[in-house]
């Protein structure tokens, strides 16, 4: 529990960072096409073993085609 906290406090300090250099112009970012199925696919299986161990349910209805953003 305490790893999990402290990893994810680290993941907020760099995206923080990461914020700051972007306004300030040390970061270039690119646009790049995603697709949304597979993104929200991957942040399921992500989350899915912490909802089974809390006897949650996580439904998600996606479609079979690609949807691109």
């Amino acid at each position: 529990m305490m790893n999990r906290q402290t990893d994810h406090l680290v993941r907020m300090v760099d995206d923080l960072l990461d914020v700051s250099r972007i306004s300030q112009g040390k970061i270039e970012l690119r646009k790049a096409s995603v697709n949304l199925v597979d993104l929200v696919s991957q942040a399921t299986e992500s989350v899915r073993r912490v909802t089974q161990q809390k006897q949650q349910q996580l439904r998600v209805s996606l479609p079979a085609s690609p949807v691109e953003m």
